[in-house]
């Protein structure tokens, strides 16, 4: 779904982050093999890090607005949501199709003047396949990692019966809040809405506008430590027009008021969390960021499906629930050798690997 036609020109003609775009085609004589979306954007090279670098790095920006900010040449697009975009249905050309990438990203890079390229960004398991790029001098670093669940219980309460005590006390007592002791979505209105407990409501487009859904993101984007882009409110609108049959809307309200919600999608038996949006003044009364994961997860057993991809944020939460954390790598080349030897130098510091606990959760 995120290679089609329809998910791209949702970002394209919303002109996130003034970016522009280029896509590529490969075939083996008349069969297409390939295919990849590149854009090419501003990004800040203090994107990973955090600290005292990064109040550093703001510091000096006050004062030097492009410090550390570079152009770059992507094989992918200005969105981030863990997902790469090189799509290959024969991985016997891989190499070949490899070549051709790094040969047209190279051509567009000296026509446009983009001295930076990144190919992103790919799973553990998906490495060998990219390593390729290695011998066109691009270096691996780390990118945040993505987080994931399978989804192995018919229900929630065979999801709480299978969990450690301390974790199933921790997602009962917030279930409290909402006098619940398992997640309850409403259907088709906000019909039960009007008591003084928020409730969950799977909810229509008409319920939360992509107006409504780009301000409450615009709070979480406002908080977050890692930012690679910026959806507008443009984005939401082409989203919400381009792929109306391709996800579903789960939103936390009290009365008419959305206290968060999220955008989710189904393909090949996996639920993707996609984007939230969160009115951060409501959010800690209720726990309605947690009770809305809580919702997420039994929407996905609804749906019968069998992993949960919950994207790239708020590890901890997300692993006390049974997720996973998965590392994930992008690869990066800049044109000037000094520049790219200190950029390879420095990988620890700019790029850092990001250690997470692997709580045991289930018994």
């Amino acid at each position: 779904m995120f290679h089609t036609h329809r998910f791209i020109r949702a970002i394209e003609d919303a002109r996130v982050e003034n970016s522009r775009f280029w896509y590529l085609l490969f075939y083996q004589r008349e069969a297409l093999v390939g295919a990849a979306a590149l854009s090419a954007f501003v990004v800040s090279l203090d994107l990973f890090v955090a600290g005292i670098l990064q109040k550093l790095a703001g510091s000096i920006r006050r004062f030097f607005p492009g410090f550390l900010k570079i152009k770059v040449l992507f094989c992918g697009l200005p969105i981030s949501i863990g997902k790469h975009c090189l799509a290959i249905s024969d991985l016997s050309r891989s190499k070949e199709i490899f070549d051709l990438l790094v040969r047209e990203m190279l051509e567009i890079g000296r026509a446009e003047n983009l001295r930076f390229m990144c190919v992103k960004e790919f799973l553990e398991g998906e490495l060998p396949m990219v390593e390729r790029l290695a011998e066109y001098k691009f270096f691996r670093a780390w990118s945040i990692p993505y987080v994931s669940m399978k989804i192995r219980w018919p229900d929630f309460q065979s999801y709480l019966a299978a969990m450690r005590h301390s974790y199933r006390r921790q997602i009962c007592r917030s279930l409290k809040k909402l006098g619940q002791s398992e997640p309850i979505i409403h259907t088709g209105t906000s019909s039960g809405t009007n008591g003084e407990k928020p409730v969950l409501i799977l909810a229509s487009p008409k319920l939360c506008t992509p107006k409504q859904f780009s301000g409450l993101y615009l709070e979480v984007m406002s908080r977050a430590k890692t930012k690679l882009e910026r959806l507008n409110e443009a984005f939401f609108e082409n989203f919400y027009k381009n792929m109306s049959n391709d996800f579903e809307l789960l939103a936390m309200m009290k009365g008419r008021e959305i206290l968060n919600v999220a955008l989710l999608t189904v393909q090949d038996k996996t639920m993707t969390f996609l984007l939230t949006g969160i009115d951060y003044s409501k959010r800690d009364e209720h726990n309605t960021y947690c009770n809305l994961l809580y919702g997420i997860i039994v929407r996905a057993m609804q749906r019968g499906c069998e992993r949960l991809d919950l994207g790239q944020t708020s590890y901890w939460l997300k692993q006390r629930l049974g997720g996973e954390c998965i590392p994930q790598f992008f690869y990066l080349r800049a044109e000037s050798r000094l520049i790219h030897f200190f950029l390879k130098a420095l990988r620890p510091v700019i790029f850092p690997g990001m250690k997470t606990p692997t709580p045991r959760v289930f018994r």
